[in-house]
């Protein structure tokens, strides 16, 4: 397997109120290229944390990788200085956080927030581009859009105008992290499709962080599942699925609701399915 992304033994922590708390332990992962890998575990599990770590975006003098490595296209990721964060942020790795109304700054224009993910520096210039990102995310009026404030668009708007932002620069690898959280159910399934078909078109690698299994399957390659900050299982996503190993994963699995076949099929999407 010819890995785009190869996460060895990561740990990290967080200081709270005079006491080191661990986040993430020991985390081993890699992704191909072009491939997905779906990380499953429930809120709190230190999914999140590491794809922060990995974008180098955790929060400064609260937390800190204690050891591991991060090999992206053969450079370790945590030996960069703050320049070459930069220029890895948006050109080489993105990321689609899961609420888009705190991502998007309030008091500036969507054209204006997408033309500084196209030119971090400048901002100017890249109207028929930001655009084209809008129409290539399937956004309907896009020139309205792109004249709009955040809070004059839906939730399943703002989304897609995030992934039109995370993919501009082309980035070899797009993390997801819970993008479908705050939609509806109807407007999840349309993103993750909208997701499935751009990975696809750019060959991109993507990391899906979600708590909602129902979501993968059909989507990520392979799974890895988190419990208490670490793995508990990883391996192909048909094969976790159909012959899960660790109890936890089973618990997962058995939190998702089994109806008799007169009710007919529903969509196995509502994150309140993998709350328990």
């Amino acid at each position: 397997m010819n890995a785009l992304l190869t996460v060895n033994n990561l740990s990290v922590e967080y200081h709270s109120r005079g006491a080191i708390v661990p986040a993430v332990k020991n985390l081993t992962f890699s992704i191909a290229k072009g491939h997905t890998l779906g990380l499953v575990g429930k809120s709190g599990c230190g999914k999140s944390t590491a794809g922060l770590a990995i974008m180098g975006l955790l929060p400064e003098n609260e937390s800190r990788v204690k050891e591991g490595s991060l090999f992206f296209q053969g450079r370790n990721l945590l030996n960069q200085d703050p320049e070459a964060w930069r220029l890895t942020r948006g050109r080489e790795i993105a990321m689609i956080f899961q609420d888009p109304f705190s991502s998007l700054n309030p008091v500036f224009r969507i054209e204006d927030q997408i033309k500084e993910a196209l030119d971090p520096k400048s901002g100017s210039g890249h109207s028929a581009r930001a655009k084209e990102l809008l129409d290539h995310v399937q956004l309907k009026d896009s020139q309205r859009i792109l004249n709009s404030y955040p809070h004059q668009l839906s939730g399943g708007q703002r989304q897609r105008v995030m992934i039109a932002m995370a993919i501009a620069q082309n980035p070899a690898l797009l993390i997801a992290d819970e993008p479908t959280t705050a939609l509806d159910v109807t407007v999840q399934a349309d993103i993750m499709a909208l997701l499935r078909n751009l990975q696809r078109e750019y060959h991109m690698s993507v990391l899906f962080i979600t708590h909602n299994l129902g979501l993968v399957k059909g989507f990520a390659d392979d799974l890895a599942v988190m419990f208490k900050g670490s793995i508990v299982e990883q391996g192909p996503t048909s094969q976790i699925l159909k012959n899960p190993q660790h109890p936890y994963t089973q618990g997962l699995l058995n939190c998702i609701p089994k109806l008799a076949p007169s009710t007919g099929p529903i969509p196995l999407l509502a994150d309140e399915y993998m709350e328990a």
